[in-house]
């Protein structure tokens, strides 16, 4: 590679200030002086001979378009080369090195503290990281090679260049509090649960499929609030100030069969009662995406082995 007088820390400075914004910022999270970040920043634009940085106002720096698919190229030259680096650290079957997952509420709530449990007390050398996002952000974050994996819903995905793998189904649930006496039914109807105030999910889009599905029954939904967070809805349902559907489900509310006496569709946890809805609104999937590499790679396939036992056994 004549000619070629970059180093690999000149390209994560130059990363580092396309991720955060400004050479301060990129300082500050590579815990060097901004001093080193723009000389940096500088050598590698002499390099190449092209500008890669905008300095703005207000200290704001940004790509130029040719920096912004330098950035693009980088990110996976720097993520296959710590690919190659931890394979090599592999020792037998042991797992070892960094995991960084990605997700959204449901798959948090869903999935990620079994998983967690599971390589805590099996692969104890993997270094587990998660992280929450909206399903686009996570499959970029995926493809830019700043995530290793995500679980995202299926109808959610847009990106067709990621692998992906299905590790379990979802549907929606009636939320009702404990007494409502829709909760001793084994189904719950939608033209039944919109008799009561509905507390429903903000942005609206994220539950346009239920209210269409409503609408073709001749049932107009009209919420009588709506929150962005699932533990301020649960929390007005549990105070029986309405009801809402999700699919986000404690397994310990749906299971049967555990000699106590109380049947599955009396089963209270937290305060609240999750029942199947009477008609099918759609089937959703929990997918697994992460990218294909040259590399063998054990951990994203333990990941989704263990992702598929949880949903075999919860939902």
């Amino acid at each position: 590679m004549d000619g070629l007088h970059i180093t690999i820390r000149q390209l994560e400075y130059f990363l580092a200030v396309v991720d955060h914004g400004s050479m301060n910022a990129a300082a500050e999270a590579c815990h060097v002086t901004q001093a080193n970040i723009s000389n940096a920043i500088a050598a590698l634009e002499k390099d190449i001979g092209t500008q890669l940085i905008l300095r703005g106002k207000g200290q704001r720096s940004v790509p130029t378009p040719a920096g912004e698919r330098y950035a693009q190229r980088v990110r996976g030259v720097l993520t296959a080369m710590v690919e190659a680096h931890q394979e090599a650290k592999s020792a037998g079957d042991r797992l070892r090195g960094p995991l960084k997952i990605g997700g959204m509420q449901t798959t948090f709530v869903l999935y990620f503290p079994d998983i967690a449990a599971h390589f805590v007390q099996h692969h104890p050398e993997v270094e587990l990281s998660f992280s929450e996002t909206n399903p686009r952000g996570l499959e970029d974050a995926v493809a830019q090679g700043k995530l290793d994996a995500a679980l995202v819903l299926g109808q959610q995905r847009t990106r067709a260049d990621l692998e992906v793998e299905v590790v379990g189904r979802v549907r929606l649930k009636a939320v009702l509090p404990e007494g409502h006496p829709l909760a001793a039914e084994d189904r719950v109807s939608i033209k039944d649960l919109a008799l009561t105030p509905m507390i429903m999910l903000d942005p609206p889009e994220v539950q346009r499929p239920f209210v269409q599905k409503a609408q073709g029954l001749g049932v107009d939904i009209t919420p009588t609030w709506r929150f962005t967070s699932w533990e301020a809805i649960r929390s007005f349902v549990r105070r029986g100030l309405g009801v809402a559907v999700s699919n986000i489900a404690p397994p310990e509310a749906l299971e049967t069969g555990q000699g106590d006496g109380v049947p599955a569709q009396q089963r209270v946890y937290d305060g609240l009662v999750y029942r199947p809805l009477q008609e099918e609104v759609f089937q959703n999937t929990i997918d697994v995406v992460y990218r294909k590499t040259q590399f063998p790679q054990e951990k994203i396939a333990e990941l989704i082995r263990i992702a598929k036992k949880i949903g075999s056994e919860a939902f």
